[in-house]
């Protein structure tokens, strides 16, 4: 491929474009622009959705000032973000196509798998503690990964849970270990998810609204084994799923407690978006080399969400339940270290329920626990 450049017609040598366009460019690169030169008010796709993203969010409405004012606002609000997720995640079918019980290393181990809707099979495994030290756990928590269940299953936090007494239930929501498909193309473009995302894009959904369907019925499943009927819920969503919890939070009453771990902190992100994050090099393989990261999911793609919400916003959807918001990560990749105002979410946990929004800018499993055990962090 050429590029023409002033006459005589001279052909000029295409340059591919790199993966980071940041970069000296020659004159023949920039063959339409006076002596070669972008002017100085060059204005770049990157930047001008940063200006957009900054003007949509500047224009939400500023937090409600009592809890009648909330309501109002909180209805008109909450049915936006449904529009934006697209996803009639209410409806949903919860039938176990396969359970299987057994115990492993002292722990009743109960291995499931749920269908949300036909043909769609999401894994879900429990552990607690044997019959024979307890009768009905006391709680049961819901975990969720983008790493997987079998990464959760083997973590300190679920070990110290089943130690407590409590159910420990990890799902695979579609896209995500034991569901993963089984070649990410833009794996190692940083992004883990995105041809699950844009097959929900082109279906008329969003990854968001199909993963919140998966929990509910997930949760739904959970409530009809019968040692589960009567305990209260909590979830604990790490990344990315931290959308499905939220929203299953906001439009349900089954989940009593919820701890967002490391979930984005803004759509804005003053430091820009990172480089690629390498999940997989181009053989699909763990990469040599990790230079920089960016939050690497698109399940945040969520169209015309600014319209309605930004993440503070999003989590006041979910008061009155108690919220633990944990070490949020900036969209660049990098701890977002309190940046972000959450003013607004206080104030809506004000007006709702006092105390019950908590903020811890450092990751701590220990506090979580206690937490979710209803101590202070």
């Amino acid at each position: 491929m050429t590029r023409v450049k002033g006459a005589p017609f001279e052909p000029v040598r295409h340059i591919p474009a790199e993966p980071d366009a940041r970069r000296v460019e020659a004159v023949r690169e920039l063959c339409c622009w006076p002596d070669g030169v972008r002017p100085d008010d060059y204005l770049d796709p990157g930047e001008f959705a940063a200006e957009l993203i900054g003007q949509k969010v500047a224009a939400l409405p500023p937090p409600p000032a009592s809890a009648a004012a909330w309501r109002a606002l909180r209805k008109k609000m909450l049915a936006g973000v449904r529009r934006s997720v697209r996803t009639p995640f209410e409806l949903f079918e919860s039938e176990v196509v396969a359970l299987q019980r057994s115990v492993v290393r002292g722990r009743e181990v109960t291995r499931m798998v749920v269908e949300p809707e036909l043909r769609i099979r999401v894994p879900v495994l429990v552990l607690q503690e044997t019959m024979e030290r307890q009768t009905t756990p006391s709680r049961l928590v819901v975990v969720l990964t983008p790493n997987g269940l079998a990464d959760a299953a083997n973590s300190p936090q679920v070990a110290a849970m089943v130690r407590r007494g409590w159910a420990v239930a990890m799902s695979d929501l579609r896209g995500i270990g034991e569901t993963r498909p089984v070649f990410e193309s833009s794996g190692y473009y940083g992004f883990r998810d995105a041809d699950v995302c844009m097959a929900a894009l082109k279906q008329g959904h969003t990854l968001a609204g199909l993963w919140t369907r998966d929990l509910l019925a997930v949760i739904a499943a959970l409530r009809s084994q019968g040692g589960y009927a009567q305990v209260p819920i909590a979830v604990w969503a790490e990344r990315e799923t931290g959308i499905a919890a939220i929203l299953a939070a906001a439009t349900t009453k089954e989940i009593d407690r919820l701890v967002l771990d490391g979930f984005w902190a803004s759509y804005v992100s003053k430091s820009g978006y990172g480089k690629p994050y390498v999940y997989r090099d181009e053989n699909n393989r763990p990469p040599a080399k990790q230079d920089t990261a960016s939050y690497g999911s698109g399940v945040l793609w969520l169209p015309d969400i600014l319209d309605y919400a930004d993440v503070p916003q999003l989590l006041a959807l979910v008061a009155p339940t108690p919220l633990l918001f944990l070490a949020p990560i900036a969209l660049s990749g990098e701890d977002d270290g309190g940046a972000t105002p959450y003013d607004w979410t206080h104030r809506v946990y004000e007006v709702e329920a006092p105390s019950a929004f908590t903020k811890l800018d450092r990751r701590d499993d220990k506090a979580v626990v206690n937490w979710i055990d209803g101590d202070s962090p």
